[in-house]
């Protein structure tokens, strides 16, 4: 993050004349669009005024909000309007705040829209020492912060990088919602730092895309909560982040302490990255698998649970099912003994060997795609047929890239998924993508992700990667 707005200072103070915008002020909006070229432009405040970084030809000053020669608007912080800017072509970037001015401290809420292009939001609060509440929302067309609910709130659309930077204080970052195709960057700065994902309304209902924490100087916590869930669903950790439906919630850097409760559904849980995790997987009869050989702590709630665990775990006493019981090694709900009575597991009243650990993934049969498709069929849904040699639950999902899905090798959106519980024999699912996330590319691929896990926890995937042409 450091290194970002070490960038973004040196691009303004080279590349400011490169901006060409036009400007106008009404009675309710501040206006700046700009043209088809890389538009660099900072915004702050001086002497009770909003001032912009230059912004082309027409303007008086860094105070002056029209791009008439004939004309001087200024915007005075008491004014109740709101600061719209519109980047237009070109790979365009605009901050608020600097190593001066806490973005805070600017009283009006602003509107980027990126347009086309690599277009960058930095909002930089880096000099602020207050702790901080900010809110972090979306909805289906823009994503952004805003800062313990006053009027400094930022807001993106069509913007592939949006970057909050915080100060010193002990802040409180609260995840409402993400967009599928605004991923958000948050570095807590100094201070201890809590950026909780979730609501206790909704729980991840509203994590459609990117959140990624890094915790900076400080003791961090990030807290991931779906406790309002009352459906049965599947959520992967790994060193990419908590993967859930189609968002993704990611502690990156320097963050010390990392949780996630999941709802009261049967969900199905899987751990596999380098940092340790606290797990709580709620009601339901739950499936966790945190054998990664990093010490997580798991607590299994009320149901029928199974978990599967490396030496280096804590289980709750109410995991009852597990890997080590079934084993016999004394974990949780284990005795290493025969039933009541003494009896062996064949009835003859002896004590038998306890039952041998599950431990192979089901193998996954996958039928029905094609190596090409044309647009228009990938638009109507992929139809593919599922199957597995021992009882399954699937999840599948039809993945893409981030950048409006001219897809990239990292395949880092979800354009449709699927779950289907637990059974046997062959079954088909329809992966749909939402017209919007495909936008106006030609020729591109999508991957076909399919995971199956079968009772015992065990858990495979296989992939097919898609042609699409127009």
């Amino acid at each position: 993050m450091a290194a970002l707005l070490a960038a973004v200072v040196l691009l303004l103070a080279t590349g400011s004349a490169q901006a060409a915008f036009t400007g106008d002020v009404t009675a309710t909006e501040a206006t700046l669009v700009g043209d088809g070229s890389a538009d660099l432009l900072q915004i702050g405040t001086s002497s009770g005024f909003l001032t912009h970084s230059a912004a082309g030809p027409g303007y008086s000053s860094g105070f002056d909000w029209n791009s008439s020669p004939a004309i001087t608007e200024l915007v005075p912080l008491n004014a109740q309007l709101k600061v719209v800017i519109e980047g237009g072509g070109g790979d365009d970037l605009l901050r608020i705040g600097d190593d001066t001015q806490s973005a805070d401290t600017v009283p009006f809420p602003f509107i980027f829209k990126g347009g086309d292009g690599t277009d960058s939001f930095i909002i930089d609060a880096s000099k602020d020492t207050t702790n901080r509440y900010v809110d972090v929302f979306a909805n289906s067309i823009a994503a952004g912060i805003t800062f313990d609910n006053t009027e400094a709130s930022f807001s993106a659309q069509s913007t592939e990088n949006t970057a909050l930077v915080l100060g010193s204080g002990n802040d409180t970052i609260q995840v409402s919602g993400t967009n599928p195709a605004i991923p958000i960057t948050l570095d807590g700065g100094g201070g201890g730092d809590t950026a909780r994902v979730g609501t206790p309304a909704a729980g991840l209902a509203a994590l459609r895309g990117e959140f990624s924490f890094n915790g900076s100087a400080g003791d961090d916590s990030f807290v991931v909560t779906d406790a309002a869930s009352t459906a049965g669903s599947v959520t992967d950790i790994d060193d990419g982040g908590l993967r859930h439906g189609g968002g993704t919630a990611r502690p990156a850097f320097s963050v010390e302490h990392a949780f996630f409760t999941a709802g009261s559904g049967s969900d199905s849980i899987a751990k596999s990255a380098a940092r340790p995790w606290t797990i709580d997987a709620g009601a339901g009869d739950d499936t966790v698998t945190t054998r990664d050989a990093v010490a997580d702590t798991v607590t299994c709630g009320a149901g029928a649970d199974f978990e599967v665990s490396d030496p280096l775990d804590a289980l709750g006493a109410d995991c009852e099912r597990s890997d080590r019981a079934a084993a016999g090694d004394g974990g949780a709900g284990g005795s290493g003994s025969g039933g009541a009575g003494g009896a062996g597991s064949d009835g003859s009243g002896s004590g038998g060997a306890a039952p041998a650990t599950d431990t192979r993934a089901p193998t996954i049969s996958l039928a029905g795609l094609r190596r090409s498709v044309r647009l228009k069929a990938l638009l109507r849904g992929l139809r593919p047929k599922l199957s597995a040699d021992e009882p399954a639950a699937f999840q599948v999902q039809l993945l893409g890239s981030a950048r409006r899905v001219t897809l990239a090798r990292a395949y880092d959106v979800t354009l449709a998924q699927a779950a289907l519980p637990a059974g046997t024999g062959a079954r088909q699912v329809k992966l749909k993508p939402r017209r919007r996330l495909v936008g106006r590319a030609r020729r591109f691929s999508v991957r076909v992700v399919v995971t199956a896990t079968d009772a015992a926890g065990n858990r495979s995937t296989v992939a097919r990667t898609i042609k699409v042409r127009k």
